[in-house]
């Protein structure tokens, strides 16, 4: 992994499905995934669902060829109590994947790591009362464009659970998002009123109408990748053969 003074760099890879899609090209990717995965993705009804999830371990495997120079037939991923994945053989490198509408993207770190991206859409604002906190409540209730904030606000938050690994047992009003500069955040805990510290939130723009934000611990905003590392469908599939 890329070093920026004592820590390493949190790096962020996109790669955004092929407009053409085709059975006998996600059938001919099936055998540098996993069995697991291999089921899931026979099970979709959807091309397209099944071609992110192809690409969400396709990526990650991309990504530790990268760093090991291990080829993906050769990487074995597996899940913590959770669900998180992980490697076993390479326990430094901690990684975590999202996808939505036309993109999969994965974030890389030596320490906790959590990304979420999503396609903003009308988000109801029902359910935003019962998972955000009211102070998040309030600011969308505030915004001219509700949906967006919403979905800045889920992705953000969405990312800080991916990070911790423990899945729904980390209630989402258990903490707010605070914005300290345009596209970076801390958070706060709710029951302390104060910082938790040791995560940074940082955003990234990829494509209109779609938020991805990134959380890292021991990473400050220095320690984040200035943009994310865009690959292709097609040279992601080479990479991996």
């Amino acid at each position: 992994m890329k070093s920026r003074g004592a820590n390493r760099v949190v790096e962020v890879y996109i790669c955004q499905l092929p407009e053409e899609k085709s059975q006998s090209e996600l059938t001919s990717m099936l055998a540098y995934v996993s069995g697991e995965r291999q089921k899931r993705i026979m099970q979709f009804f959807h091309l397209a669902d099944a071609y992110r999830t192809l690409v969400g371990e396709l990526l990650i495997k991309h990504v530790l060829y990268k760093q090991s120079g291990k080829r993906a037939k050769d990487i074995t991923i597996e899940k913590n109590a959770y669900g998180k994945p992980y490697f076993p053989d390479y326990p430094s490198i901690q990684f975590n994947i999202s996808h939505s509408g036309d993109f999969v993207v994965c974030a890389v770190h030596d320490q906790q790591v959590g990304i979420d991206v999503e396609e903003v859409r009308v988000f109801d604002l029902c359910m935003a009362k019962q998972l955000f906190t009211e102070f998040e409540y309030w600011e969308i209730l505030a915004a001219e464009n509700k949906s967006l904030v919403c979905f800045d606000i889920w992705t953000m938050k969405e990312s800080y659970v991916k990070a911790l690994g423990k899945g729904l047992a980390i209630p989402l009003d258990s903490f707010r998002v605070k914005k300290i500069k345009m596209d970076q955040a801390v958070i706060i805990d709710m029951d302390r009123n104060e910082e938790i510290k040791g995560f940074m939130l940082k955003q990234f723009t990829i494509a209109k109408d779609y938020k991805l934000a990134v959380c890292a611990h021991g990473a400050s905003e220095y320690n984040f990748c200035k943009y994310p590392d865009q690959i292709s469908f097609h040279h992601l599939c080479n990479d991996v053969m």
